[in-house]
């Protein structure tokens, strides 16, 4: 589940920590990317929502850099826009909701274009679903 894999990434993150600090991470944290193509209020785990912010604000604080959450729906994005105000800063911050027509954008932007699908405008292979990984 979601703690194992963010312990893995705690992990590796450790393993490729030298005596000197990363000029690129130096304060060893990751980016979450949720993709919401074909989300919908009907197949949305609320629960599993939950639990991520939960692990994340509880028992991995500070680790997480950046959420970035793709092909959000113009209604969703004035929900998050209507209780942003309520929000914290810093997760108004780190939330990125980014509509399907910006999507290849944002990703080229933070990934290797060589890691990145052709389906978003990389060169990289395609990435494995989840009933394949």
């Amino acid at each position: 589940g979601l703690r194992s894999t963010l312990d893995a990434v705690k992990a590796h993150l450790l393993h490729e920590r030298t005596s000197t600090f990363s000029e690129t991470n130096p304060l060893d944290q990751y980016a979450m990317v949720w993709d919401f193509q074909g989300a919908g209020w009907s197949n949305l785990d609320w629960e599993a929502f939950h639990c991520t912010i939960h692990e994340g604000a509880h028992h991995y604080p500070n680790m997480g850099s950046q959420i970035y959450v793709l092909n959000v729906s113009p209604p969703v994005r004035w929900i998050w826009n209507a209780a942003s105000r309520f929000m914290h800063p810093r997760i108004r911050r780190k939330c990125l909701l980014i509509p399907p027509a910006e999507v290849n954008a944002c990703l080229q932007k933070v990934i290797p274009l060589e890691s990145l699908p052709e389906k978003y405008g990389g060169t990289g292979a395609p990435w494995l679903g989840p009933q394949e990984a």
